[in-house]
């Protein structure tokens, strides 16, 4: 599990990073809510230092969000939200980086563990691990609208 959220958590600082290259970046770590943690945390990181604050700008909460994947225009953010009946969440980024939930969707399969933005934007791709009562896994294709729902 700490492997898993270590692989989350190491995706998002890179795609944070090498999308904002200025000093201080936000981070955006997703996790597993089985435990004590609540959801998205969004941290700022000092790229100079290379330290990350240790109390989070912002938590939202969301159960399990394993993945995320964010909008190349950097205004809407997914997460696969990893359990058994498997779901899939949409938020909206403000220009301050302010994260507020939009829509919440069935990823047509059980816990969900990737995600991926079609170049357009217009669709994400989503694996399943499984789906009841079959245990193999499978690829779903959502379709985005312009808002991010």
């Amino acid at each position: 599990m700490m492997k898993k959220w270590t692989q989350t958590c190491l995706l998002s600082a890179s795609l944070m990073t090498t999308m904002i290259p200025t000093q201080a970046a936000t981070l955006l770590v997703g996790s597993y809510t089985d435990g004590q943690s609540q959801g998205i945390y969004r941290y700022q990181f000092d790229s100079k230092r290379g330290k990350i604050e240790p109390t989070p700008l912002q938590v939202v909460k969301s159960v399990s969000p394993s993945w995320l994947v964010l909008s190349a225009d950097q205004r809407q953010l997914f997460s696969v939200n990893e359990t058994p009946d498997g779901k899939v969440s949409s938020f909206s980024l403000s220009s301050n980086g302010e994260i507020k939930p939009l829509n919440q969707v069935g990823s047509r399969g059980d816990e969900p563990t990737h995600a991926s933005l079609s170049r357009d934007q217009r669709y994400l791709f989503v694996a399943n691990y499984a789906v009841a009562p079959d245990p193999g896994g499978s690829l779903v294709v959502i379709p985005v609208a312009k808002d991010g729902t």
